[in-house]
């Protein structure tokens, strides 16, 4: 129905009305086609894109833990190297080689230009020592008997060749005629004399060996003396061999005290340098051991296997200082400047031989000879400093600083990886070209 405010249109030719399209109201404001087909591009494009940053997405985290992987393992790579990295200071220092020729005098005198020590020392010792060389032939059996005079106060002599029978039948015999004192009258009663005498087995082999016994003398039978003149053991009767034979010799026991004065020259020297400073010298014919035999057991031809000794060592020792004697040396044959200082590197090498002592006085004169090796020294800790303070441009030069340096060289190790420390401590000093 056509109202007052919606009159209906009519042809004005035939008078009906007019009939339009009717159009909503969206529809009367719709825009144009092409504003919508960007719009719907526009959206499609933020679809795609919120879907593809969707499947992009866990791959860049992929990535991304992968590149830090590989971050860390390139850092650790290098810590390791790192710690593994050294850096040594290949150093040549100044030195020169004299054949040195010079009588010197020490004494503990403090104006001494060398001061001297003596050190006594005295020990008892023991050794033993095993018995290799074997020597082919038979030996007979001895040992120390006591021979009783029961029978007289009067001496009793036995002749050589006498024997002496154990109670098992074994016989023994003296070497000489001996005479056996009388006995004494004490309180109405007898008191045999007697008499020690080395007696040896009637025939050789171990089987005469023998521990401790009584003997008769069987010469004696059939007389009174027969009871009142005999014998017992005063030590086993031993070394009865036969073939090859162990046997204890002289050579043998004089070898073990050579051995035996040679470790205490040596535990002497170095108790010394070890309880004084280590700026001592003690030349090898300055310590002067005297050794006396105290006892052998087994003695002397006896068979054995080892024989163990018994000595006394007593000791005297020159000991010097070892700066006095290079400062004595260098300023003979060396002309050294303000600040330089050497040492000898050689120094036990040296021939020493003392020319006159006075232990009294603690004085001795000297001769030392030799090609004699000078090495200048220098302060390795400052120079350690000095080369972790410097930088990269300056290292060289700081070697300049030192006159006892002849050249000087750094090495990296590994050569590709230049980490020169800041820690002075880090640094090794190393000295490959010093001369023989």
């Amino acid at each position: 129905m056509a109202g007052e405010n919606n009159p209906i249109e009519r042809d004005p030719a035939s008078g009906r009305p007019l009939m339009r399209d009717i159009a909503t109201k969206s529809s009367r404001s719709r825009l144009p086609l092409r504003f919508i087909e960007e719009k719907s591009v526009k959206k499609a494009a933020i679809l795609l894109k919120k879907k593809s940053v969707a499947k992009i997405a866990p791959l860049n985290k992929f990535n991304a833990f992968i590149l830090c992987g590989a971050i860390i393992l390139l850092a650790t790579m290098f810590i390791f190297a790192k710690s593994l990295s050294e850096v040594i200071v290949s150093v040549t220092p100044q030195q020169d080689i004299f054949d040195v020729e010079s009588n010197l005098e020490a004494s503990s005198n403090s104006s001494s230009a060398i001061s001297l020590d003596i050190v006594s020392a005295e020990d008892t010792i023991e050794l033993d020592g095993n018995i290799d060389k074997t020597s082919a032939g038979s030996e007979k059996a001895k040992g120390q008997i006591v021979i009783f005079n029961a029978y007289s106060t009067e001496p009793q002599t036995l002749v050589a060749t006498t024997r002496f029978e154990t109670p098992g039948g074994k016989i023994y015999r003296i070497r000489s005629n001996v005479k056996i004192p009388g006995g004494k009258m004490e309180k109405g009663k007898l008191i045999p004399g007697q008499l020690e005498a080395t007696v040896y087995a009637d025939k050789p082999g171990t089987e005469h060996n023998l521990g401790l016994s009584d003997f008769t003398i069987p010469g004696l039978k059939g007389t009174p003396k027969f009871e009142k003149i005999y014998a017992r053991s005063k030590t086993e009767i031993s070394g009865g061999s036969s073939g090859e034979i162990k046997i204890v010799t002289q050579e043998i026991v004089n070898n073990l005290l050579i051995q035996a004065q040679e470790n205490f020259r040596r535990s002497m020297r170095n108790k010394i340098q070890k309880d004084l400073s280590q700026d001592v010298y003690i030349p090898e014919s300055a310590i002067d051991v005297k050794i006396t035999l105290l006892g052998a057991e087994p003695k002397v031809n006896s068979v054995a296997d080892k024989v163990h000794i018994k000595a006394k060592v007593s000791a005297q020792v020159a000991v010097l200082k070892t700066n006095d004697l290079v400062k004595a040396l260098s300023a003979k044959y060396l002309n050294l400047k303000s600040g330089e200082s050497v040492e000898i590197s050689n120094l036990d090498e040296l021939n020493f031989q003392i020319l006159s002592k006075n232990l009294g006085e603690k004085k001795i004169t000297f001769k030392i000879t030799g090609k004699a090796h000078f090495v200048w020294i220098f302060d390795e800790a400052a120079l350690k400093k000095d080369l972790a303070g410097a930088s990269r441009a300056s290292r060289q030069s700081v070697f300049k600083n030192y006159p006892g340096i002849d050249r000087a060289e750094i090495i990296f190790k590994p050569s590709w990886l230049r980490f020169f420390p800041s820690d002075p401590d880090k640094i090794k000093l190393d000295y490959p070209d010093l001369k023989d």
